[in-house]
């Protein structure tokens, strides 16, 4: 399971907002009631539940409940990269063997750690040998229950400071073999009882108190994030954006607010949108776009892409800002007509190098007006578009005629019933 890290690259301005860094700490004492509800992510099969949050200079693990004789395990990925790799960073892709099973991890991880709470114990894995005590962690175990807590300074977890982000795998052990902590159970067996871990989970480590709050922790994350562009252009707006891999993903909903909104509104899915829809689980990814032409010249809009699995579930994919660029013509250019002949709709497009009063008018064979379909101002710019309904006319040979600023151009157009 992994959150969204995003790697935005843009032609146009990107706004990336943090929410204020205030943060719950806890007081290891082996109380778990100074815990928040929000700060516990996952509960195993076993009845253990895992608690986790942070300051500046502190990680904080709380475990409670299941048989305190059993091996708690955290296998930590800290590099700052857009999303956890199997083959480069630092640390491993193989956790250590514990009761005969060793792990196949799906991350790099670059800090492990197992405790047990009856024996009062917290180590760390050095890569050759378990550290005996791991002396910088501060941890409680209280006496007689299944509860531990502990204390980790990030320098330990990461040999600097905090990091950005991180990415998790958290699971107890017994002598039975592996009982899952907060791995999904498509995690996979070899038949020897090694397993073979398919997800995990990634918290954004600068966003605030809560780890469980919204758009911070990711239980599935339908589509590793690459890149995310936006192009303008032409009074559009072209996103496109790349995966790196994809699980389980039905496909991308796209969600727009201009500048001066308040509320995000959809605008377009992969529901009816075939370009839109996901790859399923795949190792590989996939280069999508869209283009969205119901924007105005001049105007700043913020879209966000989310992830959507077959389940329903929605992912924040990325967001981006676009600034509309109008693009001015040199000329007037009055365009065919298309579909022509035509039955009973038909689109007419005209270029306008200069913002003015514009007229679009029908006659019929005779001279006749039968219909004006804008009379108006319009601003500068390529392709604009009036559509005509004949629904209502007769069969025949109509003209349409562009006046603007001087400019009078009459095309000839066939509605045929």
């Amino acid at each position: 399971m992994m959150k969204r890290i995003l790697s935005i690259i843009g032609l146009t301005a990107v706004a990336v907002v943090f929410l204020a860094t205030t943060y719950h700490t806890i007081t290891v004492d082996g109380n778990l009631s100074d815990w928040a509800s929000d700060e516990a992510f996952s509960t195993s099969t076993t009845g253990v539940t895992w608690y986790i949050t942070w300051d500046e200079n502190y990680l904080y693990l709380g475990t409670s409940g299941g048989n305190k004789y059993e091996g708690h395990i955290v296998y930590i990925d800290t590099d700052p990269q857009p999303a956890p790799n199997q083959t480069s960073g630092t640390g491993t892709t193989t956790g250590f063997t514990y009761d005969g099973h060793t792990p196949t991890l799906p991350f790099s991880a670059d800090f492990v750690a197992y405790y047990k709470v009856g024996y009062s114990e917290f180590r760390r894995w050095t890569g050759s040998a378990w550290s005996d005590p791991f002396g910088s962690v501060y941890s409680y175990f209280a006496t007689g229950s299944n509860d531990g807590e502990a204390r980790i300074p990030w320098s330990d977890i990461t040999g600097a400071g905090k990091p950005d982000h991180i990415y998790m795998l958290c699971y107890i052990t017994s002598s039975g073999g592996y009982q899952y902590g907060i791995t999904p159970s498509d995690a996979q067996t070899d038949g020897f009882g090694n397993k073979t871990y398919l997800h995990y989970w990634g918290f954004i480590v600068t966003s605030g108190v809560s780890p469980n709050a919204s758009g911070n922790k990711d239980q599935s994350l339908p589509a590793q994030s690459v890149s995310l562009v936006a192009i303008t252009g032409n009074s559009k707006v072209t996103l496109v954006w790349e995966t790196g891999s994809e699980f389980n993903n039905a496909g991308f909903e796209i969600y727009r607010k201009a500048q001066d909104e308040t509320d995000f509104k959809y605008i377009a899915g992969y529901q009816t949108n075939p370009e839109l829809r996901g790859l399923g689980t795949s190792s590989h990814g996939k280069r999508y776009t869209y283009t969205d032409e119901n924007v105005k010249g001049g105007a700043t809009y913020v879209y966000k892409i989310y992830a959507v699995d077959f389940n329903g579930n929605r992912q924040e994919f990325g967001s981006i800002t676009a600034n509309v660029v109008v693009e001015i013509p040199n000329k007037y250019v009055l365009y065919q007509n298309y579909p022509n002949p035509f039955n009973p709709g038909t689109e007419i497009r005209f270029d306008l190098p200069k913002s003015g009063n514009v007229k679009l008018e029908i006659f019929n064979s005779l001279g006749e007006k039968v219909a004006v379909l804008y009379d108006g101002f319009m601003e500068a710019g390529y392709g604009k578009v009036v559509r005509w309904n004949a629904s209502g006319f007769p069969s025949g040979v109509y003209y349409y005629r562009l006046t603007a600023d001087g400019f009078v151009d009459v095309k000839k157009m066939v509605l045929m019933k």
